[in-house]
């Protein structure tokens, strides 16, 4: 007989109803939780798909687009998969109906399995996206592209052009494709002009109607102009083609709208811009986009308060020894069950954790020379095999640069994420030598798994707190000070402890790996905040000091002088930044 690994129920019995949060550290873990419920649809057979890892799906909870009065009102009968670096069943057995599926699903008990490795921060984030809008100006110009290139003179309109030949219908959606396309530069640039003046650094849009929309009356005509284009077609596959563009035209147009006259409540808007090419007068690409400042009363709703069970297993869900409060209350799910699982690693044996009191402050103008000279000295420790973790792209870029002829000098190969190659080939080059020096930011933090001698030295460089301009972040801050609480220690802290458990977490990933995590920033010994960060620490793992720099330096050994700063909610001034783009 089967048993569910989440609560010792035997599988072919009806899973009680109840919502369990589990801990469980152990990261060689090969089966989903689902894989042990005895229901043959419910297994992860062959007839039922499972998602790849790094993908979240929120399928079956309508975003705002469809439902323009509120992002916070998913259709009743929707069904919610919800699944981060997890395999998860996310669609019924071939050959069955989503009606019957669901009925199944439900008398089973089982109506959402979710993951084995949960990250809180990324569904969170996930979901107040899924529950909000974005247009980019990419979207637009590729649906552009699919109808006509002005560069190539390819697509279903040029293609339409010589089979129906001079048609007013076909003439009227060119005419429509192009003024969308006049419309589509004004509006962005606009809004790349709105982003670029004073003030607006961090993009957040305060206030509806900030710049004119000339791009929403122009993609509905395009949009209208297609479908009777379409009517004219005679071929089955151009009418599908045709009304797919005139379905997609409408819908930006609708998302354009909603955003500028921010139209979902709940939400905080902003605009992202991305970088132009180097050298060229390209001001670079746009994006608006809305977010869902809370979650919790969305996932208390649909999903842990639905009947049916919700499993939640992570290592990093607790932030502390028995400690769920931040998951709990920023998922809606307070009344969950919860357990921590420990680990089948002796970590006391495996790790050890070093931390420099010697460095000056991370704000402080000294600390990013100080830095550089301390990763050289720590990779040479161990003769490489190091992650050295960044919060920011442009300290990691400047780290790696100054540090780059003093490790290749000894013999050191230096990987830099987004400078050497892609993600998978960056790790695979680390993996294949075990002197090597990888250099990374926040997708090096989480689910990265090096087994053996290959990583042993894992240099963290900064405590990864949120940035706090970060539009997202300063609404969820301003919620919580309405209410009366303390954003830095009921938000900034617990987030940065469990980025911080992840980082932690690259050292030791089977009971043969061995190593030291190095921590380069002084805070968590020097402020009354770090205690929560060594708290974080696997059972029996205490931090160390580094001993003092071979070069001489101003004291700032503090390593046992708490300052008692639970009375300063800021510290005084943001403690760090974790704005790095995966």
């Amino acid at each position: 007989m089967d048993t569910c690994s989440a609560c010792a129920t035997a599988g072919d019995e009806t899973h009680p109803n109840g919502r369990a949060l589990i801990c469980l550290p152990y990261p060689n873990v090969k089966t989903p939780i689902a894989a042990s419920v005895s229901s043959p649809r419910l297994s992860p057979t062959a007839s039922n798909r499972l998602l790849s890892v790094t993908e979240v799906i929120l399928s079956g909870m309508s975003p705002a687009i469809r439902q323009p009065s509120s992002c916070r009102s998913p259709q009743p009968s929707s069904r919610l998969l919800l699944g981060w670096e997890v395999r998860l069943l996310d669609c019924p057995a071939e050959g069955i109906d989503q009606d019957t599926f669901e009925g199944q699903i439900v008398r089973e008990g089982w109506d959402v399995v979710a993951s084995w490795s949960t990250y809180l921060s990324a569904i969170e984030d996930v979901a107040a996206e899924h529950f909000g809008l974005r247009v980019s100006e990419g979207r637009v110009r590729h649906l552009l592209r699919m109808l006509i290139s002005d560069r190539t003179n390819r697509g279903v309109l040029a293609t339409l052009q010589s089979t129906m030949g001079d048609r007013e219908a076909l003439r009227d959606a060119i005419f429509a494709r192009h003024d969308a396309e006049a419309a589509a530069n004004a509006f962005f640039d606009e809004v790349a002009t709105w982003r670029a003046r004073p003030g607006n650094a961090s993009g957040r849009m305060i206030g509806a109607d900030l710049f004119p929309n000339p791009l929403t009356p122009a993609l509905k005509k395009l949009a209208s102009a297609l479908k009777l284009l379409r009517a004219e077609t005679t071929d089955e596959t151009t009418e599908m083609e045709l009304g797919s563009l005139a379905g997609r035209a409408a819908e930006i147009a609708e998302a354009a709208s909603m955003l500028v006259d921010q139209a979902i409540e709940g939400c905080v808007y902003w605009v992202d811009t991305t970088p132009g090419r180097r050298g060229g007068r390209d001001r670079g690409s746009v994006t608006l986009a809305c977010a869902a400042v809370d979650v919790a009363p969305i996932l208390r709703e649909h999903l842990f308060g639905r009947e049916g069970a919700v499993v939640c297993t992570s290592a990093t869900l607790a932030t502390g020894a028995e400690d769920f409060s931040l998951a709990t209350s920023r998922l809606g799910a307070e009344d969950a069950q919860t357990l921590q699982v420990g680990s089948p690693f002796d970590f006391a044996r495996q790790m050890r954790v070093l931390v420099d009191p010697h460095l000056p402050d991370p704000r402080d103008a000294a600390y990013q020379e100080r830095l550089v000279d301390r990763i050289v000295e720590q990779v040479r420790e161990t003769d490489g095999g190091a992650f050295v973790l960044f919060t920011s792209n442009a300290a990691m870029t400047e780290a790696a640069a100054r540090s780059r002829a003093r490790l290749e000098e000894a013999g050191h190969q230096v990987l830099v994420q987004h400078e050497t190659g892609p993600m998978e080939l960056v790790l695979q080059r680390f993996r294949e030598d075990d002197r090597a020096v990888l250099f990374g930011v926040s997708t090096f933090w989480q689910g990265v798994d090096v087994r053996g001698q290959g990583l042993r030295n894992v240099i963290i460089t900064r405590l990864p707190f949120d940035v706090p301009d970060r539009p997202i972040v300063q609404a969820r801050h301003e919620m919580i000070e309405e209410r009366g609480g303390r954003p830095f220690f009921e938000d900034q802290v617990p987030r940065a402890v469990i980025r911080f458990k992840q980082g932690v977490g690259r050292l030791i990933r089977s009971a043969d790996d061995a190593g030291r995590v190095v921590v380069l920033d002084p805070r968590i010994v020097t402020k009354g905040y770090g205690r929560a960060f060594q708290a974080a620490l696997p059972e029996g793992v205490e931090v160390e000091p580094l001993e003092p720099p071979a070069v001489e330096v101003d004291d700032y050994n503090t390593f046992d002088d708490w300052v008692p700063d639970d009375s300063v909610p800021d510290d005084g001034g943001h403690p760090g930044g974790f704005d790095a783009i995966p």
